[in-house]
C-alpha cells in the first residue's frame, strides 16, 4: 500500500488519453494513491475529443479530483499548485509543444508511449530535457527511435491491460452486434475511394459475413459509411474500454488499411486482412515511426496487400485480391505477440511497482544526505 500523501497527475489533454491510463488510475487506486486528473480545457482542441466538452468519458476513470487547465503555462502552475509527485502523460503531450513552462518543477514526469507519434523524441532534445522516463511495450521500442537506454524502462502499455477482460459473447450483445461480422477500419485520410471500401464490404457480404465499420472524426464522419455496413461507430462512443478494443474483441476479423491499429488487432488475436494504401509507409518505417510495426505487418497473422495502384481513378474497378479466406485460419498468437511486441497483461501492476519503489528509493537516500 502506498503512502496515501502520494499525489500523482495523469494529464488527459483529449479524451483518447483515457485509453492509455484507464488501468494504471484504477491499480494506483487499489494502492491507495491520491490520483489528480489535469484535463484540458481548451474547447478549441479537437472538439469532438475534448474532455472539456465531452466530460461524460471522465467518469469511466478512478481518480480523486479534476483540476482544469487553459493551456500550458496554466498547466505548469496548476502541476506545482497541486504538489504532485508524479505526473503522467501520453506522447509527450503537452511538455513537448512549450517546454520552456516546466522548467522550475519539483515533480516527476513520466511518459507512457501511444507507440505512432513518437513526440517524446522531440522533447528530450530540447535544453529543458523535459520527460524524465518513458513506458514502452517492448525494448527494441526503444532501439527503433534511437532513445538512449536510460530514456525508457519496458514496461508495457497499460491500455492493453484490459483485453483479457474483454468477452466477444458480451459485446455482440452490448452493441447489438451479429455473431459473424468483419471489423473494417476506415482509413482518416483522403487515399481511398469509399466506393473501395464498398466493393470490400460487399465482398465480405457474399462470403457470408456483416460488415461493421469504424472510424473517427473528422474524416471518416460520412453518411455513406453507415448506409453500406451494418453498424457504424465513431471512436468518441467509447474511451475506456475503448470502443476499437471492444469491437475488434467481438469480431471474426479485422480489415485496415496501413492502420496502426495493428498493434490492438495482435493484442486481440484476431486474424487481420491490410490493404497497404499508404504510400509513405516504406520511408516512415526507415525513418523510425513505422518501424515498430514491421514486423507485424510481416507476421502470419497479417495478409498484407500492396493495394497503391486502386486508389486512382482507374484503379477503382480493378478485380479485388483474394482475402476472404485469411479470415478463416488460426494462428499462434502468443508467440507472435512474443516476438514483435509483448503480451498483453500486467502493464499497470509493474509500472505501479517501478514507481513506488524508485520514489521510495530516492526518498531514502534524500533522508541519508539530511541526516549527513
Amino acid at each position: 500500500m502506498a503512502s496515501p500523501s502520494l499525489r500523482v497527475g495523469m494529464i488527459i489533454h483529449s479524451n483518447s488519453v483515457i485509453t492509455d491510463v484507464g488501468s494504471l488510475c484504477s491499480e494506483l487506486k487499489r494502492r491507495g494513491v491520491f490520483i489528480i486528473l489535469f484535463a484540458n480545457g481548451d474547447t478549441t482542441f479537437k472538439p469532438h475529443y475534448n474532455p472539456q466538452i465531452h466530460p461524460e468519458h471522465l467518469a469511466s476513470l478512478e481518480y480523486d479530483k479534476i483540476v482544469w487547465y487553459r493551456d500550458t503555462s496554466h498547466l505548469a502552475e496548476v502541476l506545482q499548485e497541486e504538489k504532485i509527485d508524479v505526473t503522467f502523460s501520453e506522447e509527450a503531450i503537452p511538455f513537448v509543444y512549450d517546454p520552456d513552462c516546466f522548467k522550475e518543477r519539483s515533480y516527476k514526469i513520466f511518459n507512457i508511449v501511444h507507440s505512432v507519434d513518437n513526440l517524446y523524441k522531440k522533447a528530450k532534445k530540447s535544453q529543458t530535457n523535459i520527460i524524465d522516463l518513458s513506458f514502452v511495450p517492448f525494448e527494441k521500442y526503444g532501439e527503433y527511435l534511437d532513445w538512449d537506454k536510460a530514456d525508457y524502462v519496458a514496461l508495457g502499455l497499460p491500455k492493453y491491460d484490459v483485453i483479457a477482460s474483454l468477452d466477444p459473447v458480451l459485446i455482440r450483445k452490448k452493441y447489438q452486434l451479429p455473431e459473424k461480422y468483419i471489423l473494417v477500419l476506415v482509413p482518416n485520410n483522403n487515399l481511398l475511394n469509399w466506393f473501395v471500401i464498398y466493393r470490400i464490404v460487399r465482398e465480405l457480404k457474399r462470403a457470408g459475413y456483416k460488415a461493421v465499420l469504424k472510424g473517427k472524426h473528422p474524416k471518416c464522419d460520412k453518411e455513406i459509411y453507415r448506409l453500406f455496413s451494418h453498424k457504424y461507430f465513431l471512436s468518441e462512443h467509447s474511451f475506456y474500454p475503448f470502443v476499437t478494443h471492444e469491437l475488434i474483441a467481438g469480431s471474426s476479423g479485422v480489415i485496415g488499411f496501413d492502420t496502426t491499429a495493428i498493434e490492438e488487432i495482435l493484442m486481440c488475436e484476431r486474424p487481420f486482412v491490410n490493404f497497404s494504401v499508404k504510400p509513405y509507409r516504406a520511408s516512415a518505417a526507415e525513418e523510425g515511426n513505422f518501424k515498430q510495426f514491421v514486423p507485424m505487418w510481416q507476421a502470419p497473422f497479417c495478409l498484407d496487400i500492396p493495394f497503391f495502384d486502386f486508389c486512382s481513378t482507374k484503379g477503382l474497378w480493378k478485380p479485388l485480391p483474394s482475402f476472404i479466406d485469411h479470415f478463416k485460419k488460426t494462428f499462434d498468437y502468443k508467440m507472435i505477440q512474443r516476438d514483435v511486441f509483448r503480451e498483453p497483461g500486467g502493464a499497470s501492476v509493474r509500472i505501479a511497482d517501478f514507481i513506488l519503489q524508485k520514489l521510495e528509493t530516492e526518498d531514502k537516500e534524500k533522508s541519508k544526505e539530511e541526516v549527513t
